[in-house]
């Protein structure tokens, strides 16, 4: 008798069953997501999250699609793209109004450098009468000023503003 799972002599051997061949995951766009929605916070404020937010929406469509497996990784480097964006732009508007207050206080405060040209030494000074005054968004003179100590004219005019 002969096996009836072997072929007769002279036959080709019949063909392999197909194996379906399943291609690998396209994690890349999630992974890259993901990664991008945590670098923001480190080194990349604004870039980084618009990265986070594209790579996480094409990494959720090919999720969606069957092309992924990390749809998860997707979905969480989207939204931490969009919180780093938020946190980005509040950060930005608070640190020009503080630059700004920090330029405004600068401004306002009593110039060293200048003070140091009129030659006047630490005391208590008034203005001479024939003073110059001007008076709108900020009080301001110019003179001679005069030590109300001694009542001694100082030699240099003074501007203060």
């Amino acid at each position: 008798m002969s096996d009836p799972t072997t072929p007769p002599a002279g036959e080709p051997l019949p063909a392999a069953p197909a194996t379906p061949i399943t291609p690998a995951p396209q994690n890349g766009m999630g992974t890259a997501a993901l990664v991008m929605g945590i670098v923001q916070f480190l080194c990349l404020p604004f870039i980084g999250g618009i990265l986070a937010i594209i790579f996480g929406r094409i990494g959720m469509k090919k999720a969606k699609e069957g092309l992924a497996t990390n749809g998860g990784n997707a979905k969480a480097g989207f939204w931490l793209g969009i919180v780093g964006i938020i946190l980005s732009v509040i950060g930005a508007v608070v640190g020009t109004i503080i630059l700004i207050v920090a330029a405004s206080a600068i401004n306002d405060s009593v110039d060293p450098i200048h003070n140091s040209e009129t030659g006047l030494v630490d005391g208590n000074y008034g203005m001479h009468p024939d003073t110059y005054v001007r008076l709108n968004d900020r009080c301001s003179f110019s003179g001679l000023p005069v030590d109300l100590a001694t009542q001694a004219e100082g030699t240099n005019s003074v501007s203060v503003v």
